[in-house]
């Protein structure tokens, strides 16, 4: 029985040596990388997290945006783009959309024409923001792939805010929430501020074309999509007859 003690003890010491000298082999291994185009290693990346190590992350030039980046991890399958448009306001802000899609580069493109896209709409609603978006290609949620897109956020250093979007719920803006600062969202859904928001641009519109606020019986209102947003237009329109 004391030589069995001994053996497992020894085991199990042996075992503790190997994950120790694999896990600062894989520091120091960051280390070097980081060291060797100048940046500085990140509080967030220190710790006990190190298996986000393998989340592969890739500076992409983008023609009119002040920073574009790719995250992937082979592992997991995670792909996500966070584009960068404009800074001059402030931070970017744009949502992260969680979406299947057909190609890495309709995604890539996607980013892109978002991102821009809130640059606009932040400065037209007299926000301090400026515009980015971050993509997923959409994989089973966990809570491992949250954290690595936090990680990728993270790696913005505050240049870029994320925020909910198509795919994502409230419930995932409060995992990636454990994991970094740089996120604004709301308690309740957005997707009902969102569909009063253009159910007024369509009165402000009609008030334009016919002064009027009834959408008359000749025309017709196409609606594309019935989520989140979707929805609640359709609700708010049935007001207008």
């Amino acid at each position: 029985i004391k030589r069995f003690i001994i053996g497992v003890a020894i085991g199990l010491y042996t075992g503790f040596a190997i994950m120790y000298a694999l896990s600062s082999a894989e520091h120091q291994q960051m280390h070097d990388l980081l060291e060797q185009h100048g940046i500085e290693e990140p509080d967030h990346w220190r710790g006990n997290r190190w298996h986000l190590i393998y989340m592969k992350i890739e500076e992409i030039k983008s023609s009119g945006f002040e920073r574009t980046i790719l995250g992937v991890d082979d592992n997991s399958g995670f792909f996500s783009y966070i584009a960068v448009h404009n800074t001059n306001l402030g931070p970017a802000l744009g949502g992260c959309r969680y979406y299947d899609y057909e190609s890495e580069c309709s995604q890539y493109v996607d980013t892109l024409k978002l991102a821009e896209g809130m640059t606009y709409k932040n400065a037209l609603a007299n926000l301090e923001w400026g515009g980015g978006k971050a993509t997923i290609q959409a994989i089973p949620k966990t809570e491992e792939v949250w954290e690595m897109f936090a990680e990728l956020v993270n790696y913005l250093e505050g240049s870029y805010y994320t925020s909910g979007d198509v795919g994502t719920t409230t419930e995932d803006m409060q995992v990636i929430s454990k994991y970094t600062d740089y996120i604004v969202y709301g308690r309740k859904d957005s997707g009902v501020a969102t569909a009063y928001g253009l159910f007024n641009s369509i009165l402000a519109l009609l008030e334009f074309l016919d002064q009027t606020q009834k959408l008359p019986i000749i025309k017709t209102l196409a609606i594309q999509g019935l989520g989140k947003v979707g929805i609640r237009l359709l609700e708010f329109c049935s007001y207008m007859y």
